[in-house]
């Protein structure tokens, strides 16, 4: 301990600058940060002086104690620009609504950033209107409910990441973009209210990244046609998530964007071709973009509902046998269902290992200047029962012979072999490989057949091995 002291006597930590101190019992429970005010003199007060609040119902007797403490800071406090309260449900009891008044005064203090996190099903309800949101830079809500507002203004706020929040009423939540003019990034998972017939417009000169998951309540309201419209000229970054029947328009994004989608056909019912095509229109509408993530379930409804129904009469999609798929995957050889990503570069894409055999090229083949390939393959037990053909089509897309130079094939080698046969198809008809990357199966690694796989001729005599 004599190496801690200095000349003064006070120890080291005190002779740091206060700004410095102030954020190390930021860090602190709030148990511990008024603790260090028996320190000394120059702590006495140091522990309101911090500018960040991260608190935990946890860390309380009860939800009293919690809302006297954030009382206390409103009061003695200086400034408070970062607010994070997480109800956790530790505490026992449900009277956390006596947190709400304190909350609401957090918010008149012009804050910055201000985050509330609920692990409950009851929500705790959030006050907001223009005088307490004119300096707020970054929202974030979880298991919430606004109180009731006539208007909102977000002159400052950049990000809004908004899960599981109840909204005062049905179109409020349209109102959220529109009263943001620098909103930055905005995340959307699961509102409780959006519902029917509300039509979401995304319009915005300033958002960067949209993150929209089953943003469509579901009522029971079986006419209602829910859909949403993103015109941001400026999104790098869109990902959505939802059911077939939410209509998705993109407008405008930045032809640098990168592009997640991973929808999923929860019908009961065959579609009208009209509302069929609306994931074709979405995928026609990014085909633009250079960087794109496609689910397996987005993949195969895109094929299923693109297809005309003289081919087939389209039953129930959910309950369809994985059989259904391999007639919809033969008849590909007549039609791809699929747009043209001209200028795509980066590809990730999931599909089931005896599907890629004769969906990967129709694939590839819409994305010409394909530069980067990530391929997952999910193993079901469905897989065992179909036919094992393992011969991949004889179509040689252009992005093999002239651009695709990186390949990631995210699953191990399995004895079933189909991995095996993509690692030939992309040695033997890709001229611009430079790098193909496996996963090994260890129990399955050291046999005959992957010790040949790495004398297997090769298009492209810069192609090497990446083995994890």
């Amino acid at each position: 301990m004599e190496g801690e002291v200095g000349r003064s006597g006070e120890d080291r930590i005190s002779l740091l600058p206060q700004e410095l101190i102030c954020k190390i019992v930021t860090f602190l429970r709030p148990k511990d940060a008024v603790r260090t005010s028996v320190l000394s003199s120059k702590w006495r007060n140091l522990w309101l002086e911090v500018t960040t609040l991260d608190l935990n119902t946890a860390h309380f007797r009860n939800y009293d104690a919690c809302a006297d403490y954030i009382d206390i800071f409103h009061k003695y406090g200086t400034y408070l620009s970062k607010f994070k309260l997480t109800i956790d449900k530790h505490i026992c009891g449900h009277e956390f609504f006596l947190l709400e008044p304190c909350l609401g005064r957090v918010l008149k203090r012009k804050i910055q950033h201000f985050e509330v996190l609920s692990s409950f099903g009851d929500l705790i309800k959030i006050p907001l209107n223009n005088p307490m949101c004119k300096e707020l830079v970054c929202l974030s809500l979880s298991l919430v409910r606004l109180d009731e507002f006539v208007s909102l203004e977000f002159p400052c706020l950049k990000v809004m990441n908004l899960s599981h929040v109840l909204f005062p009423s049905n179109d409020s939540g349209a109102m959220l973009v529109p009263c943001s003019p620098v909103l930055e990034e905005l995340v959307i998972r699961r509102p409780f209210n959006m519902v029917a017939d509300l039509d979401l417009r995304f319009c915005s000169k300033s958002l960067k990244s949209l993150s929209l998951s089953h943003i469509f309540y579901y009522d029971g309201h079986i006419g209602g046609r829910n859909a949403a419209e993103i015109d941001a000229p400026r999104l790098k970054y869109l990902s959505v998530k939802d059911c077939l029947d939410k209509i998705i328009r993109v407008t405008n994004i930045s032809p640098l964007a990168k592009v997640e989608l991973d929808f999923i056909d929860d019908s009961y019912e065959c579609r009208e071709r009209n509302r069929s095509n609306s994931l074709y229109d979405l995928l026609t509408n990014v085909s633009s973009v250079v960087d794109m993530t496609i689910s397996r379930s987005t993949l195969m409804v895109c094929i299923s509902l693109n297809f005309s129904i003289s081919h087939f009469i389209l039953y129930n999609i959910v309950l369809l046998h994985v059989m259904f798929y391999w007639q919809l995957i033969y008849h590909m050889k007549d039609f791809n269902p699929l747009p043209t990503f001209q200028d795509l570069s980066r590809l990730s894409v999931t599909m089931h290992p005896y599907e890629s055999q004769k969906l990967l090229p129709f694939l590839l083949e819409s994305c010409p200047s394909l530069k980067y390939l990530t391929l997952v393959l999910e193993l079901l037990d469905e897989d065992y029962q179909v036919e094992k053909e393992t011969k991949l089509s004889r179509l040689l897309p252009c992005c093999l012979l002239s651009s695709l130079e990186y390949v990631n094939i995210k699953s191990p080698i399995t004895e079933q072999g189909t991995e095996l046969e993509l690692v030939r198809y992309f040695l033997k008809n890709s001229a611009t490989l430079k790098k193909l990357v496996l996963r090994l199966n260890h129990s399955y690694g050291e046999k005959r057949e992957f010790t040949e796989l790495l004398q297997y001729p090769r298009c492209s005599s810069l192609c090497r091995f990446v083995i994890l």
